[in-house]
């Protein structure tokens, strides 16, 4: 798994190649002194080649020869090599070919001119046919590096894995004779000398290329140039294995959140219907006109308050679910917060038995457009969290009012009792997160992630606090919008 941070590979693999006798001093002193001795031999098997011809042709003509070795020598063996042919092809072709034979003084001015021409053409041609030799060996290297390029390109369009990046760098790296070592994440415990060219942006890297070599020593522009380039490669591979990683990632959470909310929906179901009857028996039980033998009738109070918190946990499972499915949908009308408090509060009287309530309502706050049903269950949730998370006795809070932008209504629910973790404010409205998960209290974490979810689907916001005196507070933030105009009676 491609994991920031942690080293996957920081060991060079060695793909040097052997040292080839060309980089030999004593060879490569060996071959030039073989070129400079087959270009005085060619100079030679020319001068031979034209003596049957010096009666015939012009001498003018025959230089013409001289200069196609020049030319040829040049093109095979290399400037230097070209330039002895071309002085040692002037000497000849005076002392062989131009009158009087065998001697190194013309009998003619014209033969002077036409042995400067000649020298002066030789240099010339061997200057030119030794750029055109090395640009085409440049074009030719650039071709090749293009095709490796290429190929490295090719490698790793293929890799799904970091574990491929790996090997389609090595293979790259044993075409070429390097040394390289990816690191991916941050930067390893010891990096080794050479070379480093970061992957990835810099606030963000994905890792580093290294290529070794002695420290502090410069790359040749054209291999900066090729080094820079397989970094990008690099880069661009690791980014979309990343990205293959993290939709893989989605993807198994996805359906497991699916299957979750399958057998959620499937269990709750089958539930619903004894819980329902459990309640009703218990409540019946409660409050049956017959005396109870001593000590019955507390144990058929609290019967029916685990069954109506059971029943509860159900409807949280239940609402969830069909949240998740898509399957709510909102019933908005224009209604005033006052009505969706008091009913919120008349369902949760027994729950409220020990905590005295607190409403304060912002004088004037206008309606707002929301699913009464809904917002009713956001609020009983808040206020149940509340009662059972303070001690007995402690008061619940619930306010309204207008926020400081003047475009949401809020309604704000606090108590006293030991308010929210802090490290986990930021995960409380995930689906099953509980403050404290070993806590006494009842409860799956479904309650604030219903909450968040049916606020968002009204395009509101809910937010968490915990209180400087003690306590936490939860705010349901939802927009006001432009209510119709009512007329007075």
């Amino acid at each position: 798994m491609f994991m920031p941070g942690a080293e996957v590979s920081g060991i060079f693999a060695d793909m040097s190649s052997p040292a080839s006798p060309a980089s030999d001093p004593m060879h490569a002193r060996r071959q030039r002194i073989a070129g400079w001795a087959l270009a005085l031999c060619a100079s030679l098997a020319v001068s031979v080649a034209t003596l049957p011809l010096r009666e015939i042709i012009d001498p003018a003509n025959i230089a013409m020869l001289f200069l196609l070795v020049v030319f040829f020598v040049a093109l095979r063996l290399g400037r230097g090599p070209a330039v002895l042919t071309a002085c040692a092809n002037v000497v000849l072709l005076d002392y062989v070919v131009v009158p009087p034979h065998f001697g190194f003084i013309p009998t003619d001015v014209q033969y002077v001119i036409t042995l400067a021409v000649m020298l002066t053409v030789g240099l010339v041609t061997a200057q030119l046919t030794e750029g055109l030799r090395r640009q085409a060996a440049l074009n030719a290297g650039q071709e090749r590096e293009t095709r490796s390029l290429y190929g490295l390109a090719c490698e790793l369009a293929g890799s799904s894995s970091v574990d491929q990046v790996h090997g389609a760098l090595a293979a790259y790296s044993a075409r070429h004779g390097h040394r390289m070592a990816l690191h991916v994440g941050g930067e390893p415990a010891s990096a080794p000398p050479g070379s480093a060219y970061p992957l990835g942006e810099a606030d963000a890297p994905l890792g580093t290329l290294y290529v070794e070599g002695e420290a502090g020593s410069a790359a040749e522009p054209a291999e900066e140039a090729r080094l820079r380039a397989v970094a990008s490669l690099l880069t661009t591979a690791l980014e979309r294995v990343r990205y293959v990683q993290l939709a893989q990632e989605s993807q198994v959470e996805i359906s497991a959140e699916r299957l979750r909310n399958s057998v959620l929906a499937a269990l709750s179901h089958d539930l619903r219907t004894p819980m329902t009857v459990l309640i009703g028996l218990a409540d019946s039980l409660h409050s049956s006109r017959e005396p109870l033998p001593p000590g019955a009738r507390d144990t058929a109070l609290a019967l029916l308050r685990q069954a109506r918190a059971l029943g509860g946990l159900l409807s949280n499972v239940l609402d969830m679910v069909r949240l998740q499915t898509g399957k709510t949908r909102l019933r908005r009308q224009w209604n005033l917060f006052d009505d969706v408090i008091s009913a919120s509060l008349r369902l949760l009287r027994p729950q409220l038995s020990d905590h005295p309530v607190k409403v304060r309502l912002a004088p004037g706050l206008p309606l707002v457009e929301f699913d009464a049903g809904l917002l009713e269950r956001v609020l009983c949730n808040l206020i149940d969290n509340a009662a059972k998370y303070s001690p007995p006795g402690a008061p619940i809070e619930i306010s309204t009012h207008v926020d400081e932008t003047g475009r949401r209504a809020c309604i704000e629910v606090c108590d006293r009792g030991e308010g929210f973790p802090e490290r986990k404010l930021g995960r409380l409205f995930e689906l099953f997160e509980r403050g404290n998960p070993e806590s006494a209290v009842p409860g799956m974490g479904l309650g604030l992630a219903i909450c968040h979810r049916i606020v968002a689907a009204h395009g509101g916001e809910i937010e968490i606090r915990n209180r400087p005196d003690g306590g936490a507070c939860v705010k349901v933030l939802l927009p006001l919008g432009t209510p119709p105009a009512v007329a007075e009676e």
